[in-house]
């Protein structure tokens, strides 16, 4: 169960460095990446926390029917789905930022 534990760990480490690389290619780029950034935010890393907060959610009831763990597997579990909120409010925030003040006046961006 630990290595489940550190697979959710790096997943999120691999999608937040992902999103980090995608937002500065956009940032680089024009306004078209940005809405491009804004669509793969949608498609891509929203869901996909979305789905590593399901497995992680799916863990902690697993490991719920095993008796005698510590209560430090359940503390590094819920700082661990505290990270993966975080990340994607920051994924959807950041977007909505840099989607706001690179394409001023832009309803493409607002929708």
């Amino acid at each position: 169960m630990i290595e489940d534990i550190r697979f959710l760990e790096r997943s999120l480490s691999r999608l937040t460095e992902s999103f980090r690389l995608e937002k500065d290619e956009a940032l680089a780029a024009d306004d078209m990446s940005l809405l491009r950034l804004r669509e793969r935010e949608k498609n891509h890393y929203g869901p996909e926390v979305r789905r590593l907060l399901s497995d992680l959610r799916g863990l902690r009831h697993r490991l719920k029917t095993v008796q005698g763990l510590s209560s430090a597997i359940f503390d590094n579990l819920n700082r661990l789905e505290s990270n993966m909120k975080d990340a994607g409010a920051k994924f959807t925030g950041t977007v909505n930022r840099l989607c706001r003040y690179g394409l001023q006046g832009d309803s493409q961006c607002t929708e």
